[in-house]
């Protein structure tokens, strides 16, 4: 079996590239929401705020009583604006995703470089 056929390098390269079109879908989904956002705004004549908050379950549950400070920095979490946090999760996933296959890519190189230097000595 010739290096560049091996399955785990190839493989390798395929999911890298999986995750970052994953990624690249996930920052079109983001775009989505904004471009939602601006189609209520043109019908409603206001812009419709859609905060992290709003997306995720509501937990009263939980006592801020001791820790007034980190219920201030949840409250902002959760007033983050979605569409800003679903493009830069989906762009850091994009990123992962090109590094990994770079990496995966440049791993087969070195390995068909190694052994085309070694079948000629």
């Amino acid at each position: 079996m010739a290096e560049s056929d091996d399955p785990v390098l190839t493989g390798n390269i395929n999911l890298g590239e999986l995750v970052l079109q994953v990624g690249t879908l996930v920052v079109l989904g983001g775009a989505g929401i904004l471009g939602y956002q601006g189609f209520l705004w043109l019908k409603d004549g206001y812009w419709t705020a859609m905060p992290i908050g709003r997306f995720l379950p509501q937990s009263s549950n939980i006592d801020w009583s001791g820790a007034r400070g980190v219920e201030q920095i949840w409250n902002s979490v959760l007033d983050f604006p979605s569409s800003a946090s679903v493009m830069a999760v989906g762009f850091a996933v994009a990123v992962f995703g090109a590094w990994y296959s770079n990496e995966a890519f440049t791993r087969q190189q070195a390995a068909r470089r190694r052994k085309l230097l070694g079948e000629r000595e």
